[in-house]
């Protein structure tokens, strides 16, 4: 359970990380799940971060809950895009991030829904594969986001380790063995001389580092500059 809800948290950090590196500016919305608010120029768009379940590069399903009469619940409801971190299936030293529009997502839920109330399904979370499954498996359908949308950013699981106290961080393998490594050591340096930055976008660029590093999310740091 432990290295599961630490492979869940790098998963998690990548997807915030790719969002900051491809323009977008991840803000969380109080009260909606993993759902986010996010702005680039003028756009205001709505994301649903979900990371694959298990601890293995062969598992890369994810779910959402189940409808609720015709609408699915948040934050599938209201999300323009749903980002979807995971296991590189032939490197488990990789992790790959996905940007689906999220009408995309829910049409395929809608038939795994239907399948699964037709067969007798209860209230079950609705688990969709990213990789094309065989078709003459039972729970292939909506299975293949992934064989159509290239993931948006490849990272090296690496970079996301989970801080857990002290002065090291521990680390779950994921064969369940745990090890103790030293710690990251992070430099931030602002200089006022050079190219002139505007401060919301130094301070954006550098919760985005900080969170990416520690695994946490950018708006759980502040950001505080004393003259």
């Amino acid at each position: 359970m432990k290295g599961t809800k630490d492979l869940l948290g790098r998963l998690r950090a990548a997807a915030l990380r790719a969002l900051e590196e491809t323009g977008k500016h991840p803000k969380k919305m109080p009260g909606r799940g993993l759902c986010w608010e996010c702005v680039r120029g003028r756009d205001l768009e709505i994301v649903a971060i979900k990371a694959t379940s298990g601890e293995t590069a062969r598992n890369r399903w994810f779910g959402f809950s189940p409808p609720e009469g015709a609408k699915w619940p948040p934050p599938l409801d209201q999300a323009n895009s749903v980002v979807v971190a995971a296991v590189n299936p032939k490197d488990a030293s990789k992790v790959e991030v996905y940007l689906f529009p999220a009408q995309e997502v829910r049409d395929r839920l809608d038939v795994r829904w239907k399948t699964l109330t037709a067969r007798g399904g209860g209230k079950q979370a609705v688990w969709l594969n990213l990789d094309l499954l065989p078709p003459d498996r039972r729970d292939s359908e909506g299975s293949g986001l992934a064989s159509e949308y290239p993931p948006i950013k490849v990272y090296s699981m690496a970079d996301f380790v989970r801080p857990s106290g002290g002065d090291h961080n521990e680390v779950t393998s994921d064969e369940g063995s745990t090890h103790r490594t030293e710690p990251r050591k992070i430099g931030l340096t602002l200089s006022r001389q050079g190219t002139t930055v505007p401060l919301a976008v130094a301070t954006a660029k550098a919760k985005a580092y900080l969170a990416a590093a520690l695994g946490i999310a950018p708006d759980a740091i502040e950001i505080v500059i004393r003259n």
